[in-house]
């Protein structure tokens, strides 16, 4: 019996070790480590005046790990409200990809348009580009921003490898997301 002491010590250490320090479960344990990932992701967008995809891609995944669902054609707009906010910011782009958690809702998809328009900007926004917008409120924060789909296909495996483009549909990609801060 003392024998068995030891390994089983030994196990329930390192599981213990691998789930504090495994990047999808720190914020169970650590709390303030969701909020420095998002205050990262903001610093570092405000101070290159663009989104970092990888970082963008890395930070959408740690801060809430949620599931993805594609459909080439698009997704319809019962699948979730944010889709219809989604086609209202831009009538050109196709709802294609989109990713639900308990704290984020993120929606991407092709589009012909080269900038964002101008009917995106408010007063709620803390940084304005022609290719990226941060909105912030209390409760919120959304993150819009267009990329060529050649830069975001080298940054995202999925839609290197899955993604069927339909080139009447334009060669850009255009994401909608919005965080929950609590």
């Amino acid at each position: 019996m003392k024998n068995l002491y030891f390994p089983f010590v030994v196990v329930l250490v390192l599981v213990a070790i691998f789930l504090i320090v495994q990047p999808r479960t720190q914020h169970i344990f650590f709390p303030q480590e969701r909020q420095a990932k998002l205050t990262r992701l903001l610093e570092e967008t405000k101070k290159q005046q663009d989104i970092n995809l990888y970082s963008y891609w890395e930070f959408r995944e740690f801060y809430s790990h949620g599931s993805f669902e594609y459909e080439q054609n698009g997704l319809p707009t019962e699948k979730n409200e944010a889709i219809e906010t989604f086609k209202s910011l831009d009538a050109s782009a196709t709802a294609q990809l989109l990713f639900t958690s308990a704290k984020i809702t993120s929606i991407g998809g092709q589009t012909k348009n080269k900038t964002l328009a101008a009917n995106f900007y408010t007063n709620a926004d803390i940084l304005r580009l022609p290719s990226v917008i941060l909105k912030e409120d209390t409760q919120a924060l959304t993150v819009i921003f267009l990329k060529p789909i050649s830069e975001v296909r080298k940054v995202n495996g999925f839609l290197q490898y899955q993604l069927v483009l339909d080139e009447n549909r334009g060669d850009m990609w255009f994401e909608f997301t919005q965080i929950q801060k609590n």
